[in-house]
């Protein structure tokens, strides 16, 4: 197994802006509880 290595990355502030606009506007599913009791997003359903 591979050894969990620190690392940095630098990413300028107006792209970390961008993002979480972007991700405060998504549309996520509502959650839902199978008849099947399976978990997890269903494509197509």
């Amino acid at each position: 197994m591979s050894e969990i290595r620190e690392f940095q990355i630098e990413v300028a502030d107006e792209v970390l802006d961008d993002l979480k606009q972007r991700l405060s506007m998504t549309r996520w599913p509502n959650k839902e509880t199978p008849k099947t009791g399976a978990k997890g997003y269903h494509w197509g359903t």
